[in-house]
């Protein structure tokens, strides 16, 4: 099992990170290949770590296949919908509102965070990147975002109803969208160059990082219940 970096060093890095910091934070770490998130929420010992040595191996045997087209993108991200359906039904309203840190979401507001990223992160960068040379890529603070949405407050059922909406959208598009183009670039405020299919790419990604994240506030809520002696096992 990998060393993780000493809990200061996370603590820094979370306080000194916002906005688009925390979307693209698995880039900023690719050196670690872990997941922030975890950590952060590790060092209150409120979430159960991964095998993160394995999450860096699959990354490794992935980036051996070869690329894939903006149709098969769309199967890996249409059932998202139906797996969060899932993963939250029988929860109730206190967990589903529950932050598990300060400065954390909980899982209302990762559903809408989905819901929003839809669009914003990933269907309107990539039609401009295909409509334009070279534009400049927006940036905006996901934190802001989640606060001004006060998805806490909503019904699960109504964001995950929006969530199926506009996740249905994107597949449309995507089922149409050529390959042809994807190559071309786009400039983000840090003033790194991204290909429109970084963000086709990412969609997928992204899910899944956000569904480890539901995941990891559910098997947070039944931690404190368990024995020392099944924690201690559970450990790393």
């Amino acid at each position: 099992m990998m060393n993780l970096p000493n809990k200061s060093l996370i603590s820094k890095l979370n306080d000194s990170l916002s906005g688009e910091g925390r979307v693209y934070i698995s880039w900023l770490l690719s050196s670690f290949r872990l997941n922030l998130r975890s950590e952060i929420t590790l060092r209150n010992e409120t979430i159960v770590t991964r095998d993160y040595s394995q999450k860096s191996f699959l990354i490794g045997k992935a980036m051996k296949h070869p690329p894939q087209n903006p149709q098969a993108v769309a199967e890996l991200i249409k059932f998202t919908p139906d797996i969060l359906t899932s993963m939250v039904a029988g929860l109730d309203d206190q967990l589903l509102s529950w932050r598990p840190a300060q400065g954390e979401w909980c899982i209302k507001e990762v559903v809408g965070h989905l819901l929003e990223m839809d669009t914003k992160a990933f269907g309107d960068r990539i039609k401009l990147i295909l409509a334009k040379d070279t534009p400049a890529i927006p940036g905006f603070n996901v934190d802001k975002i989640a606060a001004d949405r006060h998805d806490d407050q909503r019904p699960i059922n109504e964001l995950l109803e929006s969530f199926r909406v506009e996740r249905e959208a994107a597949v449309a598009y995507l089922a149409q969208l050529p390959a042809e183009g994807l190559s071309r670039t786009g400039t983000f405020p840090t003033d790194r160059y991204f290909r429109a299919s970084d963000f086709l790419y990412e969609w997928p990604y992204h899910d899944q990082e956000h569904i480890k994240q539901i995941s990891d506030i559910i098997q947070a809520s039944v931690w404190p219940n368990l024995s020392e002696t099944m924690q201690k096992a559970l450990r790393p």
